[in-house]
């Protein structure tokens, strides 16, 4: 069941052991898990138990109150109560039913208030927090994070339908919106109410026209054998659809992550149907991608094929031409050259050639909201998810053991790696510049996972040698 669990939510478990402990008692119980929720205090359940005026040392009155303390004499391993084990199961149901199947701290909340006749319960009783209210403001949260996906059609003025696209799809070009539709529709066909990176994957074939459709049909993928593959996942939903259908956690990330694509990697201003298909082979462990690995596809190459798609597609070239306002066949052939001549010398320069005479400035200093923005802290957080892999990374660098922090006093490993990154900026490295300390560690990623496309990129892009 665990491996189901994100690191918040296994840090909830750690920290209800812990409870159990102070109090001298030899298992966890609905009370515990509680205490845990709120210690974590970075997840979503622990913000809503805030918001409900719940805290720590007020939540530890209680339970005493009700449980008191054990005799003291604790096993090595502490099992959990039929009650709490219930929990675990309803929350494992609740991520399901309103997420990707990965258990986050909102769930084991859920869970919780659904064991109506546990401690946990009562403790939440006792400080006035009302079991329907949390439930409501964690489903309002969810909801007002999902919809930030939704395409509803809307009536104008006139009263004719048309589509209302929230700001991140703004960007979208019609191709784009076109698969998203089309996810939606795959969806309803699976009669389920949410769309997930498999529906996605489904609407990129669909849609037969784009980049990402192209791409997937030289490398053997029809929508047929997809759709049986999706199946075979996620099966057939209820017959009742919900009108309005939002995106899983997951979907919602490869969305991000299409943006990302679009704005960091491939600099273009507009997210197309290849930008969505590269940010859903970074989201991995989405069915979508294991659909795509169940069919025999390799995720790496399918990146490879897009790049190279990309590069052989001269409407680029003509494009940025055009857009230069050059309209006589003489002044085309002069400015195809000139273009391409930039290109050559940007990507000797980015690649470390100072001879190299350009207009490119030098990288400027990289500060955390940079680091933030190009995706570095999550990509580290995603490949040292664990300390012994934090610390194998951090002796790479000779990063100071008496200014390490402890990585299990941090909700997720983005938050510990935030951290070492603020740290480095600081100049706690023996190097000549935080710049060169963030190239350090790159490096030292690298070596460790030296197949990262998105380390790689990181490098490439925002680092050259002195």
């Amino acid at each position: 069941m665990f491996e189901k669990f994100w690191e918040s939510s296994i840090n909830v478990i750690m920290l209800a052991q812990e409870e159990a402990r102070r109090l001298g008692h030899n298992y966890v119980g609905t009370e515990m898990i509680l205490l845990g929720l709120v210690a974590e205090g970075t997840g979503l359940a622990a913000k809503v138990l805030k918001s409900m005026r719940v805290n720590l040392q007020d939540a530890r009155i209680e339970v005493e109150k009700i449980i008191g303390r054990g005799s003291g004499e604790l096993a090595v391993e502490i099992p959990f109560t039929p009650r709490a084990k219930r929990l675990l199961e309803l929350s494992l149901e609740e991520s399901r039913l309103i997420g990707d199947g990965s258990v986050r701290t909102e769930h084991l909340l859920l869970g919780l208030i659904q064991v109506d006749d546990g401690v946990a319960a009562r403790v939440l009783e006792n400080l006035s927090a009302d079991s329907a209210a949390i439930r409501a403001k964690v489903t309002e949260i969810l909801l007002r994070k999902f919809n930030r996906y939704t395409i509803e059609p809307q009536k104008s003025d006139t009263g004719i339908l048309i589509m209302s696209k929230p700001p991140i799809f703004e960007t979208f070009t019609e191709k784009s919106i076109e698969v998203i539709m089309l996810a939606k529709k795959e969806s309803r066909r699976l009669r389920h109410s949410f769309v997930g990176t498999e529906q996605i994957l489904l609407g990129l074939i669909a849609e037969r026209t784009g980049v990402a459709a192209k791409v997937l049909k030289s490398m053997g993928i029809n929508l047929k054998n997809a759709r049986i593959e999706v199946g075979k996942i996620i099966g057939l939903g209820s017959d009742v659809v919900e009108e309005s259908i939002y995106f899983t956690s997951r979907a919602s990330r490869v969305l991000d992550l299409s943006q990302e694509e679009s704005l960091l990697v491939l600099g273009d201003d507009y997210i197309r149907t290849e930008h969505l298909l590269l940010g859903l082979i970074r989201e991995e462990e989405g069915v979508g991608a294991k659909v795509l690995k169940n069919l025999g596809t390799d995720l790496v190459a399918i990146r490879t094929q897009i790049m190279q798609t990309i590069n052989e597609d001269e409407v680029g070239i003509s494009a940025r031409v055009l857009e230069n306002s050059v309209t006589n066949l003489a002044a085309v052939q002069t400015q195809v050259m000139q273009t391409i001549n930039e290109d050559k010398i940007q990507e000797q320069y980015l690649q470390g050639n100072q001879s190299v005479k350009t207009d490119i400035s030098s990288p400027s200093k990289l500060t955390i909201s940079k680091l933030l923005e190009i995706g570095l802290i999550d990509t580290l957080a995603e490949c040292f998810y664990q300390e012994e892999k934090a610390n194998n990374l951090l002796l790479g660098i000779n990063f100071p053991k008496r200014y390490q922090p402890n990585f299990n006093n941090f909700g997720t490993p983005f938050d510990f790696w935030q951290e070492i990154c603020i740290k480095i900026e600081s100049g706690i490295l023996d190097c000549k510049s935080s710049q060169a300390g963030f190239e350090l560690i790159v490096e030292q990623a690298l070596s460790f996972y030296p197949s990262s496309t998105k380390l790689t990129e990181i490098k490439q892009r925002y680092f050259h040698s002195a």
